[in-house]
């Protein structure tokens, strides 16, 4: 009998292991964790990988980091299995998160630097929110393959930008200063289409304020600090209205990947005051002209794919 008992109580002790839970355990239990493993070290790798070049460059040519992260989440969730439309309503979302932590680290190192005209800031802040805002709810009920459109053509406008800046051909100082009016009205439009691509605005500001008068390190610090003023109204209203798609990654909230924002935003934060202190030192024509390259390429392939996807629908 007291050998009955003890078989009992081994089983018992047995039943009531305490079970692994969650994610973690559906990965080190599966019958292909090994590969599972592989392709989270793949993803991870990818992420941090994109996140230094993405502050490196932000800090560099003030053009934002979006530029380098959609593409590369687009193309990381795509291998996942996600429909393109919703990899790159994702990539645009989880870009956007990304850009809060750089802009505020780059923002910070131009301050430092006295790259920022604050008044400017202040003229531009209620444009870049409301356009944010628009851009953001466009994202979050209508994301669809036109994403690729808008976000290739902006990538060219991009890069046609940065070579001209690299070139030193927007570095002569205009003669007249922009009018609060025009400021505030192109910000609008500037912080919806930077809200669709996903980047963080400098790109597109930091041309503007040199067109208007401003020296082209003052335009770029100050353009630098256009991101933060997008992201976060963009991120908030994001999250809130937009529903996390068939086959994301695990732990999304909406459109946004959480693991793929807090590993890429660490990076950039980090990198981006040594890509600023970089642009200040260095002349960075050779580096504008890589980049542009790279940006041609990617914007062409993204207007590929849109433009494919229509046409096999007509």
């Amino acid at each position: 009998m007291n050998t009955c008992i003890q078989r009992r109580n081994i089983s018992d002790a047995v039943d009531y292991r305490p079970a692994r839970m969650g994610f973690v355990a559906a990965v080190l239990d599966s019958p292909g964790s090994f590969n599972i493993v592989n392709e989270l070290l793949e993803y991870s790798f990818v992420c941090a990988c994109s996140g230094i070049v993405a502050g490196f460059v932000a800090g560099l040519f003030g053009v934002g980091g979006g530029i380098v992260i959609v593409p590369a989440l687009y193309f990381v969730f795509g291998a996942l299995g996600m429909e393109p439309s919703h990899a790159l309503a994702m990539a645009v979302a989880t870009s956007l998160g990304t850009i809060l932590p750089t802009s505020i680290s780059s923002l910070r190192a131009h301050h430092r630097l006295g790259n920022i005209e604050w008044h400017v800031v202040r003229l531009a802040v209620p444009s870049l929110v409301l356009g944010a805002c628009a851009g953001a709810l466009l994202v979050s009920f209508f994301a669809g393959e036109w994403l690729s459109l808008v976000f290739g053509s902006t990538l060219l406008v991009v890069a046609w930008l940065v070579l001209r800046k690299g070139r030193g051909a927007t570095g002569a100082v205009a003669s007249a200063k922009l009018t609060p009016v025009v400021l505030r009205l192109a910000v609008f439009f500037l912080a919806v289409i930077s809200a669709l691509a996903g980047v963080g605005g400098g790109a597109l500001g930091s041309p503007l304020l040199v067109m208007g008068g401003y020296s082209v390190h003052r335009a770029v610090g100050t353009a630098a600090s256009f991101g933060a003023f997008i992201a976060l109204p963009s991120i908030i209203l994001i999250a809130l209205f937009s529903v996390t798609p068939e086959g994301a990654p695990p732990y999304s909230l909406g459109l946004i990947s959480l693991p793929a924002w807090a590993l890429i935003s660490v990076c950039t934060y980090l990198v981006a005051p040594f890509g600023a202190k970089f642009g200040k030192q260095l002349s960075a024509r050779h580096l504008a002209t890589v980049l542009a390259a790279f940006l041609m390429f990617i914007g062409v392939k993204m207007l590929y794919t849109g433009i494919a996807y229509y046409l096999a629908l007509a």
